[in-house]
């Protein structure tokens, strides 16, 4: 009944987690790899998708409106006119 209690940094390594499934990594993390907790949900016949990171604010502002059906100048618009937002690049 008695043992360790783990530091953060150690839980994240821990054999039993990681073999249950309960850690995940986010690849795309700025800086490189980052270990997070997984999802606890998981549907039967459907595949447990690995953790991404959050876009930016306006990273998808353009194929969102496409989709809803803004044409190019539309969008311009919105962008232009402050009610919409668009990341800038680099």
């Amino acid at each position: 009944i008695w043992g360790l209690v783990p530091d953060l940094d150690e839980v994240a390594f821990d054999p039993q987690l990681v073999d249950a499934g309960a850690i995940d990594t986010i690849v795309d993390f700025p800086g490189g790899p980052q270990k997070t907790v997984s999802n606890p949900m998981s549907i039967a016949g459907v595949t447990k998708e690995s953790p991404r990171f959050a876009p930016g604010i306006g990273q998808h502002t353009d194929e969102v409106l496409r989709e809803a059906g803004f044409n190019a100048e539309e969008i311009a618009r919105l962008i232009e006119s402050g009610a919409a937002v668009q990341q800038k690049a680099g």
